[in-house]
């Protein structure tokens, strides 16, 4: 069974924090699959079903996520390679997408976590939230903030591209290594 894991922090003062891209994208995905969001305790995490597979969004904080897929391959049928992980990247320039199987945790301390239960054979939806501004160097402050004015404009647009890239990838049962713009520009 496919799984797909939304990073994010539980609770409602984070649900706009650039930290929350992940969470963002799969509450859209449950949201045009029509399905519900359960609390599963095993899991520490909310997750919502259907037949081919199963999104999930981690109970834990950031850090600890790695439990949710930890457990997932101790007691459930999923593989590594079946786990896609949809998450906030500062590495990335906002707007920008980039997928690929394996890799490094580049600091997101939620893909650490995860690479120390299970290894790093995973698939990684890495979301553009940009690089923190220059002249700060705090880059919790960065991820755990809202997104800007001018950025919450456009982030419903990268949300649907981004869910949209995954329902397209969950009809076919598979990911492709890419890089998208998910910033569509208008005709006209």
């Amino acid at each position: 069974m496919l799984a797909v894991i939304g990073l994010g922090n539980p609770g409602a003062k984070y649900s706009q924090n650039r930290h929350n891209a992940g969470f963002m994208v799969v509450d859209q995905l449950a949201g045009h699959y029509e399905l519900s969001w359960k609390f599963d305790k095993y899991l520490e995490a909310t997750t919502a079903k259907a037949e081919r597979f199963m999104l999930l969004k981690p109970q834990t904080f950031m850090n600890e996520c790695g439990r949710v897929a930890g457990y997932l391959i101790s007691q459930t049928q999923v593989a590594p390679g079946e786990i896609w992980v949809v998450h906030d990247d500062t590495e990335v320039p906002f707007g920008q997408v980039r997928v690929k199987l394996g890799g490094s945790s580049a600091g997101h301390n939620g893909i650490k976590s995860i690479d120390e239960a299970i290894g790093t054979d995973y698939w990684r939806l890495r979301v553009g939230i940009g690089r923190v501004p220059e002249g700060s160097t705090d880059l919790s402050a960065y991820v755990l903030s809202d997104f800007s004015q001018t950025q919450k404009k456009v982030l419903p647009m990268i949300v649907d591209r981004v869910s949209r890239y995954l329902i397209e990838s969950i009809e076919d049962n598979q990911l492709q290594p890419i890089t998208f713009n998910a910033i569509e520009k208008e005709n006209g």
